[in-house]
């Protein structure tokens, strides 16, 4: 909680400005700092599109997700259009403009500024864990674009965890009230350690992977 949680709290409220009602996106959502943003965001009100593998699709919309994208069938940047026929299901999940996001906050760290841009709506946010190069050209990029058009202009962030008592405080609220849930996919002993390493280095754990350390009762997590 103090680091993934702190990261998604301080991620989608001081650099998306997500809003009640408003559309996120949020990749790597199964995740340890992803699965805790699914919940915020759903707790406060907004449209969450949980982009996971094939086996975390049930895990994501559990957590609050109003659609979960499996992201090696579907392009969750794609704008797409409904045939007349159309699927109730897909449509309903969907909703009138299912690929226009607000917020898109990269926790996987694994979409690019411009590959998410035309899936922003008009002054939308996108938001990385990943800091780099890439996401360097991007900040000028979008504040150049600022420069030209202040309100429209979509805009890119990357998120720096800050300590913050008032946000752990409110974060613990959460908790207590059961609006947010720490989920711990797994559970390794001290001499695991490798084995704990090699999981989180695969990427693809369901919350967050935890180092019980023997004699004590409190795990760490990695």
């Amino acid at each position: 909680v103090p680091l993934a949680a702190l990261t998604a709290l301080q991620a989608l409220r001081d650099l998306g400005d997500l809003q009640p009602g408003e559309h996120l996106a949020v990749t790597g959502a199964a995740g340890g700092v992803g699965h805790f943003a699914v919940q915020l965001a759903a707790a406060l009100g907004a449209r969450v599109t949980a982009v996971a593998g094939p086996g975390h699709q049930d895990f994501v919309r559990r957590l609050g997700a109003h659609r979960a994208v499996d992201y090696t069938r579907e392009d969750f940047t794609a704008i797409e259009n409904e045939d007349a026929a159309g699927d109730a299901r897909a449509t309903e999940e969907r909703g009138t403009d299912a690929a226009s996001y607000e917020v898109i906050f990269d926790a996987a760290g694994a979409y690019r500024f411009g590959a998410c841009e035309p899936a922003l709506t008009a002054g939308g946010v996108y938001v990385t864990t990943r800091p780099g190069p890439a996401i360097f050209v991007a900040l000028i990029r979008a504040a150049l674009s600022r420069l030209v058009d202040r309100r429209d202009a979509r805009r890119a962030a990357v998120a720096h965890t800050r300590p913050r008592g008032e946000d752990l405080a409110a974060l613990a609220d959460l908790i207590a009230a059961g609006r947010l849930h720490p989920a711990i996919d797994r559970v390794y002993a001290l001499d695991e350690v490798r084995d704990a390493h090699a999981s989180s280095q695969a990427g693809h754990p369901q919350g967050k992977i935890v180092l019980r350390v023997a004699g004590d009762a409190t795990p760490a997590t990695t």
